[in-house]
Order: structure tokens, then sequence, then C-alpha cells
């Protein structure tokens, strides 16, 4: 049933496993009267990544996400030791043990590049819900060496969805959707040899030996009824009309976070001044996204979907 009403971001968003009522209303996150519909919750909420803003990192996450990735419908955020989260970027090839730095994009290794550090997914604070494509039944992650500033935003990015998503708190499931992709390679499931095989990247089990997604032709969905699950990968519109293209599918109506700096020059003084460190965890970060607010988006309608080979 439609209705007109104002909708503020706190009364019209709710965390996965917070709602247990059978309605559920969605809003525009700006919080004046909107066209709301009334929803069932989605099984997770959403993250926004702008590729626009690092494609080195971009192209890493699409490699994990589009081309290894068979199985996963979200990621979970689920405060993993330091310890875990060490084995988890060992796993997928940030960490190695040889000197100097013990990290394969460390300054002074054969064919290192000035300034680049390394990147893993799924990130290094999450595991993915289904296993079921993993090696060795582990889960397949992979890493590439990327620009530390880009580093930077996407830690930032992350950082600053849990604290306004999961408040910090764990478990907490979300998927990721990528905008602005262009021409990154890897971000677009629809281009012949979007998976091609790529040397710069290195994944758990027997390195860059993985099974790479292929599908069937594209397949137009339009609009859906709310609350359903879209399997990836998929791309939706939004209320507000941004086009996102979802690797482990999406929910209509799902609440989709966008975290973005307040001070743009401030931000990117933090981001080019700050020092990333892999160990650090997400703390590092606290200074950078208290310059960050999430705009909050809804996802409306599919626009488009493909389905695996079997």
């Amino acid at each position: 049933m439609r209705f007109l009403m104002a909708v503020s971001v706190a009364q019209g968003l709710s965390l996965l496993g917070s709602a247990t009522a059978a309605a559920y209303t969605y809003g525009s996150y700006h919080g004046g009267e909107s066209e709301v519909l009334r929803r069932s919750p989605p099984q997770a909420n959403g993250i926004q990544f702008v590729c626009s803003d690092f494609p080195d990192v971009c192209q890493n996450m699409c490699w994990g996400a589009f081309c290894v990735d068979k199985h996963t419908e979200f990621l979970t955020y689920d405060k993993a030791s330091a310890s875990v989260k060490r084995a988890r970027r060992k796993a997928a090839g940030c960490l190695d043990n040889q000197k100097p730095g013990n990290n394969r994009c460390s300054a002074g290794r054969p064919g290192a590049q000035p300034n680049y550090n390394c990147d893993e997914y799924p990130f290094a604070s999450t595991k993915a819900n289904n296993q079921a494509g993993a090696t060795n039944g582990k889960e397949n992650r992979c890493s590439r060496c990327v620009p530390s500033s880009q580093n930077s935003k996407q830690g930032s990015t992350i950082s600053k969805g849990y604290k306004d998503f999961c408040q910090n708190k764990a478990p907490c499931n979300f998927q990721v959707f990528f905008a602005n992709m262009g021409n990154v390679p890897h971000c677009n499931p629809n281009g012949s040899g979007n998976c091609n095989a790529d040397s710069a990247e290195q994944c758990s089990g027997a390195i860059n030996i993985i099974e790479r997604r292929e599908y069937t032709a594209i397949e137009a969905r339009g609009t859906a009824m709310n609350g359903t699950f879209i399997p990836g990968p998929a791309q939706f519109r939004t209320y507000d009309g941004v086009l996102l293209t979802a690797p482990h599918g999406g929910t209509i109506g799902q609440a989709v976070y966008k975290p973005v700096p307040i001070n743009e020059t401030l931000y990117e003084e933090h981001i080019e001044d700050h020092e990333y460190d892999g160990d650090a965890g997400l703390v590092q970060f606290d200074y950078i996204t208290a310059n960050m607010r999430s705009d909050v988006d809804y996802i409306k309608e599919v626009v488009w979907q493909r389905r695996p080979k079997k």
C-alpha cells in the first residue's frame, strides 16, 4: 500500500536481526516527505563503494567478488581477533613471513612500487556467509598491491559503514555494491574477458588456481516485489537514481549506505598523510571517519541480472 509520510533516517532503518515486525518502512534519507512503501526487512544492509575513488582497490574487490567467489550472498563483520584477521590477510597472500616487511607489497621487494600496500578481499574484518566454493574447506581470499591512499579511502569507507549500520556490533551482515565502475578491470560482469587471468592477483589455496565464474546471457528484470532478494551478479537502480552493481545480489527496498566526507579538503589531507598499517585494524581510521557521514539510499528496482552457467 502506498502512502506519504515524513521519514527520518532513524525511523527508516533497522539493522539485520533487530526488526521483528511483519511490516517495515523505508523512505528517503533526506528526512522530508517522500513516497515510501511498507516492506519486509532485508537480510542485510548494503555499503556502496565508489570505484572512481579507488579504482585499483575496486579492481581487487571485483576480482574476488565477480571472478572468484561463487556462492556468497553477504559478508559478515564479526569483530574477529587480531590473530584471526592476521590469518585472513595471510591467506589472501598479503603476509608471507619474508623480508623486508613480511608483506608481498612491501618496499624493497622485487617489483614493488613505492607507496603501495596490500589489499585483500573479502576484507580481513569479515567472513563470507557461504563457503561452498572454498578451497580445502577455507574461504578463497585474494589480494593485490594497491596505492596506499586508495587503501586508506577504502578502509575509511568500511570503518564508517560499520559504525553506522552495524553500530560497531557483531555479527553484522552486509552486501557490497559498486558504483561509478567505469572501465575498472574485472568490474563489468557483462564484459567479454572480465575474468581473464590476472598475474597481479594472488589467492588462497594453490596460487591463482581458481574457478572463475561464467555467465549466461544478460536478463532484464525490471520491477520486483518489495522484499525480494535478487541473487547476483545484478544491477539495481536506487530511489535516488544511482546504478549499483551487486556481485552478491541485493534486496528490493534494501538500505545502502554511502560513507562520504563532510569536509572534503580535510578528508583528502588526512588520506594523503595517513600511514596505512594493515595490522592496526580499523581503529586507525577513527580520526578520518570523524569527518565523514553516511548518506542512505534504497534499492528501487532491478536493471539486469545474470545467472551463472551450471
